[in-house]
């Protein structure tokens, strides 16, 4: 499925530098999925806005891996795709908004697996899930970075081979890694949080209309603001102060 990070969902006008900068975000033809409902808000007197659903599908689960806070302010859990080069893109994009809404527990951040560029896409959702069952969080996180950081090859074989040498690299044992990525529960763990981002839009009513990154702002009265494709850091940045500020 192509990457989408060239389709908007949220139009807002943004204030910067003490200027009223309007940042055009396209609309695109992509719809949740149920039990999801679009609904539009105002979120500033000058008719900004952003764009809001609404879900029960949306919660914070045990087998989620954190960046931050977890009381924080503002919750981004991030569909994404280790070999979505626009995912690789917003994966720098959100350590920079933890390095500057974090710190102060306004933001936290949770990584969800949504492999849909083959299997080798997978193998690599196996293996960051398997560094946090081995390691913890700090080394989910220390995985799921090298992963995006290292250049691999397209057949699964050899990628294997490179993620049991990115395992030991940061401190897991080899056999327990390699005992990990085959069991059916590491897969079974990535299969629930796929189906957390059908669940969420992530695809679209048709299952054809959406893509990776997908990620959606969750706020602890339970409002949940959807961000489609790898969005710039100053955009993102906007859209998070808008949301602190109404909410």
């Amino acid at each position: 499925m192509p990457e989408q990070s060239n389709k908007f969902l949220i139009p807002i006008a943004i204030l910067i530098a003490g200027s009223l900068i309007a940042w055009g975000i396209i609309a695109t033809n992509k719809k949740t999925t149920p039990p999801i409902e679009t609904e539009r808000q105002n979120i500033s007197e000058d008719s900004k806005q952003i764009s809001q659903t609404t879900s029960k599908s949306i919660e914070i689960k045990e087998t989620d891996y954190i960046l931050g806070n977890p009381d924080a302010d503002l919750i981004l859990i991030n569909f994404s795709d280790f070999e979505c080069s626009f995912c690789k893109i917003f994966h720098q994009t959100l350590h920079q908004i933890i390095d500057d809404y974090g710190k102060d527990g306004k933001v936290t951040w949770i990584f969800r697996q949504f492999p849909i560029s083959g299997v080798t896409a997978e193998e690599k959702a196996l293996a960051a899930k398997c560094a946090g069952q081995l390691g913890g969080n700090i080394k989910f996180w220390e995985m799921s970075d090298k992963i995006f950081q290292t250049e691999f090859s397209k057949e699964k074989e050899f990628v294997t081979e490179q993620l049991v040498e990115l395992a030991v690299l940061i401190k897991l044992e080899k056999d327990d890694f390699l005992n990990c990525l085959k069991s059916k529960t590491t897969l079974e763990l990535v299969k629930q949080e796929y189906q957390s981002g059908i669940e969420a839009g992530v695809l679209g009513e048709s299952g054809t209309t959406g893509g990776t990154p997908y990620t959606i702002i969750l706020t602890k009265l339970g409002k949940i603001y959807p961000i489609e494709g790898a969005q710039p850091y100053n955009v993102v940045k906007s859209v998070i102060d808008i949301i602190l500020q109404e909410n």
